[in-house]
């Protein structure tokens, strides 16, 4: 847990601007793992972890107003299976399985226009939004042979990957001005 805050100063139509804005970031991770033995030659594990974290007030400081803040959001989950089994004093076999999933998201789509005045501030609705989604599953059988003293290893994988990255960045457009006069006569550049 952080509550931190970012400061602004800024120059607007109504006059200089200072202030502070809340910048908060909370952050879960969670790891567990259980091992099992049904016989002396059998161990199965299963292994869960998770990271969680939720950073809000993003993107305000400095000449940008607390109207741009955006939260940015990060959430990943895997979960991995073994399966070691010993099947004869000459084999042993070993199946691993895992999947994830990984979501990723920065702001959200745009309500309405920025301002940018060049030297004074940036404010209006944030134009900040990527949002990326990932998951992946993988499966390997691999058996260890011992004959004669010599071993062998042989075995298979499967994966599979998805993936999703949208940016809809700026959709809500950004005007900018050179200044604070030509902001209130409405001329952008």
């Amino acid at each position: 847990v952080s509550d931190d805050a970012s400061v602004i100063s800024a120059h607007t139509l109504d006059g200089p601007l200072t202030s502070n804005v809340p910048a908060l970031q909370r952050r879960t991770t969670f790891l567990g793992r259980v091992d099992f033995r049904p016989r002396r030659t059998h161990a199965l594990s299963i292994r869960y972890d998770l990271f969680d974290d939720v950073e809000e007030g993003r993107g305000v400081g400095g000449l940008r107003l607390a109207e741009q803040a955006y939260t940015t959001t990060e959430r990943r989950d895997r979960v991995q299976l073994k399966d070691r089994h010993v099947v004869s004093s000459r084999m042993l076999n070993e199946v691993r399985a895992s999947a994830s999933r990984e979501r990723q998201q920065d702001g959200a789509l745009a309500t309405g226009s920025s301002i940018v005045v060049a030297g004074a501030f940036t404010g209006g609705a944030s134009q900040t939004f990527t949002a990326d989604r990932e998951a992946s599953a993988h499966v390997e059988d691999v058996a260890t042979l011992t004959l004669r003293g010599h071993t062998a290893r042989v075995g298979a994988r499967v994966k599979t990957n998805w993936m999703d990255a949208l940016d809809a960045s700026n959709f809500g457009g950004t005007f900018s001005f050179a200044s604070l006069p030509e902001l209130s006569e409405g001329r952008p550049l």
